[in-house]
């Protein structure tokens, strides 16, 4: 951005001002002229870099280059000193006549035309455009690397990344569902010299996101990790909803350092950022890091993490099947209302056939779901539906070619996009919202269709589906989804199947989930009957056994109690019930 670069120097020409001393018996106030800034600030493209491959760098044996570069230098340092139009102007000319030619003699042995006509057409001098590339050898003369890489990268999603494919062919930590920040930090990590440090402000999706586990082993690799900020629940910047980590990072040579400082807690505004750290910050060492994923937990919790994961085999391990909602790929026209579908079926009764009832995944609360009152038109692969239902297919035409032409489709623009689990639908099935504060699971028995908002579970015969919807709503695994998954931008939890799966479901005798499984009953059945019911009580009747199956202490609980930021009288109730059946006055 050609604008950054303007405000970077006009904070540095007030540095220089301000730093300059006032003697008013000195010519000028004994002020010192300020420099020409243009040489020492590039607006680039940083990712993409000059193609070098099969060819020489930049710091070449080629004397006559070599000459041509040293003049170049001597150019760009005179300019900077310069004071008058007529003086910078002559420069400018000398560094665009010495560009060509050092492009020349590039070409000459062996660059290629469009890499040399690229280098020799930038113009540093030109403050209003950016260069579609960046060399920091052509731009500033450095081999080596920079002392300090610092930075915010831009925040832009997979799905909008441009040059795609150049970045897959010229980044190791490329991953298809990854941000483009991601690839920032492996750019500076190589821009980094010997002793180089790296301090950049990103999303802190990539320290626990499937698609952040190339570049969390990049960095492990490449660099040590000095201070990792991660800020969860407030936002730290006024335009943009993300939850940001801040790294500081120093590569290994000669330098000795075994444990990382962590800060992961909220950023309040009512302390300073300094003092924020050090009341909040813990110590790990290089070695957590080797983990699938950076769970930056205070380590009081390590012992917690451990006790659920020992407690069972995960959701995954028992063979549940996790499902996504369906994409229609086009909502407008598959999702219709009570009033289309009467109207569907009145020009042609055959239509009942294909509209069937959804849910989406704010119709589930815990326990219990509430249906919309919308269909959709289950136009599968197969079903020819201009022969065999003639209003639906009227309706699907009113919507034109773009429609007709759209990406996500089955065989026909007719049929909704291809999926195998049509059939997983009919099934009793666990189904919940992705983004919520605390789990919203709850059981489904009828033929209803999700949408992808939603997602759902089918239980194996070895785990009770009731027993696994206690589990699943528990405060223990809240508490455990918080430190193994990544959040939404405003610190909402994400229950996605990633981490879902993870989830480990503990041993259990009949005798132990038995009395699971009959207050759930009861919380179904209150809830069926009147679904803004309290169960509270119930509700905890349900946590305070689960604490027990993962073995947790009271002091464990009641600190995942407090963690969780659960109302007191469902903390209160839940405590009671951990503490009698550890007393032996509840079966």
């Amino acid at each position: 951005q050609p604008i950054a670069v303007q405000i970077a120097k006009l904070r540095f020409f007030i540095s220089l001002i301000v730093d300059q001393i006032v003697d008013e018996n000195k010519e000028n106030l004994g002020i010192i002229p300020l420099p020409n800034l243009e040489t020492k600030f590039v607006a680039a493209n940083t990712l993409i870099g000059i193609d070098k491959k099969g060819q020489m760098e930049l710091n070449f044996q080629n004397r006559e280059i070599n000459e041509k570069e040293k003049e170049l230098a001597k150019v760009r340092e005179r300019h900077f000193s310069a004071r008058t139009p007529n003086t910078k102007e002559k420069y400018r000319q000398k560094d665009e006549k010495l560009r060509n030619e050092i492009a020349a003699l590039l070409e000459k042995d062996g660059f290629a035309s469009a890499v040399t006509q690229k280098l020799a057409h930038w113009n540093p001098y030109d403050q209003n455009t950016f260069a579609d590339f960046f060399d920091m050898e052509w731009m500033f003369a450095v081999k080596d690397g920079f002392d300090i890489v610092i930075g915010n990268p831009p925040y832009i999603s997979h799905d909008k990344i441009i040059k795609k494919d150049k970045i897959k062919n010229n980044y190791e930590t490329y991953e298809a569902f990854a941000d483009i920040y991601c690839y920032f930090i492996e750019r500076a990590l190589h821009l980094q010299n010997k002793n180089g440090l790296l301090c950049f402000i990103t999303s802190n999706s990539y320290l626990k996101a499937e698609y952040g586990k190339p570049i969390r082993k990049f960095i492990k690799n490449k660099n040590v990790l000095l201070i990792l900020i991660n800020i969860e629940k407030s936002q730290v910047f006024e335009s943009s909803i993300v939850n940001v980590a801040i790294i500081l990072s120093i590569k290994p040579q000669n330098f000795s350092k075994q444990c990382c400082s962590i800060v992961n807690d909220t950023f309040t505004g009512n302390t300073s950022f300094e003092e924020f750290v050090q009341l909040n910050g813990f110590h790990y060492p290089q070695s957590t890091f080797d983990s699938k994923t950076w769970i930056l937990i205070k380590p009081k919790f390590i012992e917690i993490k451990n006790k659920i994961e020992a407690s069972g085999k995960t959701l995954e391990q028992i063979g549940t099947k996790i499902r996504l909602g369906l994409a229609t790929g086009n909502n407008e026209a598959f999702i219709i209302n009570e009033s289309k579908k009467n109207e569907l079926c009145k020009k042609n009764s055959a239509s009942i056939d294909l509209i069937k009832p959804i849910l989406r995944g704010r119709d589930n609360s815990r326990y219990s779901y509430s249906l919309p009152g919308l269909y959709i038109l289950l136009t599968k692969n197969g079903i020819n539906v201009k022969r065999d239902y003639p209003a639906i297919y009227e309706h699907l035409d009113s919507f034109g070619e773009t429609f007709k032409k759209r990406g996500a489709q089955g065989h026909h623009w007719t049929n909704l996009r291809a999926c195998s689990f049509f059939d997983d639908f009919k099934k009793e099935k666990i189904v919940w919202i992705e983004l919520t504060d605390s789990g919203r699971f709850t059981l489904c028995n009828e033929n209803i269709y999700l949408l992808n908002t939603a997602y759902f579970l089918l239980p194996p015969t070895t785990k009770p589906a009731k027993y696994l919807l206690g589990i699943l709503n528990s405060v223990s695994i809240r508490f455990y989804l918080g430190m193994i998954a990544e959040t939404s931008g405003m610190g909402t939890n994400r229950w996605i199947n990633n981490y879902v799966k993870e989830f480990p479901i503990p041993h259990a005798t009949s005798k132990q989930y038995s009395p699971i499984i009959k207050q759930v009953d009861k919380i179904i059945s209150t809830k069926r009957a009147k679904p803004l019911s309290d169960t509270t009580a119930l509700e905890a009747k349900i946590d305070g056994r689960v604490a027990h199956l993962y073995d947790l202490t009271e002091e464990e609980y009641a600190l995942i109690l407090k963690e969780t930021n659960c109302p007191d009288p469902f903390r209160v109730a839940a405590l009671n019930v951990y503490r009698d059946i550890a007393r032996g006055k509840t079966k």
